[in-house]
């Protein structure tokens, strides 16, 4: 991936986090560079079928993970939506882990992307809540950046 693109991607981040920061969904000094974005041929990703995902690399720092076959527009469709997860990984409510997650302290087990329960507020709350939020998100990227779309 260029460095071009890689610039792109975390500029629609920026964006993305800066709308929930307006919204009070979390506050700037909990994201501000905390995080940061990579790409690679990641195979559980392939193996479920992700453009992305946010988690917690080996120095417990919040980062999102592009599939580097990924093209700009599927980017922009889930940068929004993996925006949300990165902040929930920097307020702490969510911790990604090896086949489960901890919710606000409580353990939830991992589904993949074709389980019915995937959105479900009782199987994956942080899920539900960033499916409620996206378009949000979303908008305010594209209202920005229109052409991604």
């Amino acid at each position: 991936m260029s460095q071009d693109i890689k610039e792109i991607v975390d500029t629609f981040i920026s964006i993305s986090l800066g709308k929930l920061v307006e919204t009070d969904f979390v506050s700037r000094d909990l994201i501000d560079r905390n995080w940061y974005s990579r790409f690679d041929m990641n195979h559980r990703l392939e193996a479920d079928e992700f453009f992305a995902a946010a988690s917690i690399d080996e120095a417990n720092r919040p980062v999102v993970v592009f599939n580097a076959e990924s093209n700009i527009k599927a980017l922009a469709w889930v940068i929004p939506h993996e925006a949300i997860h990165l902040a929930q990984i920097c307020k702490k409510d969510l911790e990604p882990c090896n086949g489960y997650s901890l919710w606000k302290g409580k353990k939830f087990p991992n589904l993949t992307a074709t389980d019915p329960n995937y959105f479900s507020p009782e199987h994956q709350p942080w899920e539900a809540e960033a499916k409620e939020l996206e378009d949000l998100v979303r908008g305010a990227l594209y209202e920005k950046l229109p052409q991604p779309r």
